[in-house]
């Protein structure tokens, strides 16, 4: 497709890497900073509903920035595979975690709290593989416009290809 090296393991491994622990820092954060701005009476409220949807924010918005804007030439798409699985993991990691806290609030929330977090989760996971899929189908639909510009670019590219 194009003429520029493919990025290392170490590369995706490092983007990973950072992304986790940048990750990871904002919801401790978040778990401690943002509940002292709550009064007392809404903290439930805020554990319930709040805290996943600001995480879910976080989480997107950090992949974001991570993977296309600090790593542009790394590809999402291989790497959506370990989103989903320790993404997933992760994420009923964090409910096995909040559970002994939420559980004194009452079974109900609880069980609130954790649907809504399985939701962000996916919709997290979901918008970032529509932008992984966007941005792929956008290279391949400028390589297209390219070749039909210029019928001479991909015999170009593969004669280059074939020189280096």
């Amino acid at each position: 497709m194009d003429n520029k090296p493919q990025p290392s393991k170490l590369k995706y491994i490092l983007a990973w890497m950072l992304s986790c622990i940048i990750i990871v820092f904002l919801k401790i954060m978040s778990g401690t900073i943002l509940p002292l701005l709550f009064f007392k009476d809404y903290l439930v409220n805020y554990l319930t509903y709040f805290e996943p949807l600001v995480e879910g924010a976080l989480i997107y918005i950090i992949i974001i920035i991570i993977y296309k804007k600090l790593f542009t030439s790394l590809n999402l798409l291989k790497v959506m595979p370990y989103f989903y699985i320790l993404g997933t993991l992760s994420v009923f990691l964090g409910l096995g975690t909040n559970a002994k806290t939420m559980s004194t609030l009452g079974m109900e929330i609880l069980y609130t709290n954790a649907f809504i977090t399985i939701c962000v989760w996916v919709f997290v996971v979901l918008m970032i593989k529509a932008i992984a899929e966007n941005n792929y189908t956008s290279i391949k639909n400028y390589t297209n416009l390219k070749e039909r510009i210029d019928p001479n670019f991909s015999k170009n590219t593969k004669d280059n290809e074939t020189k280096n």
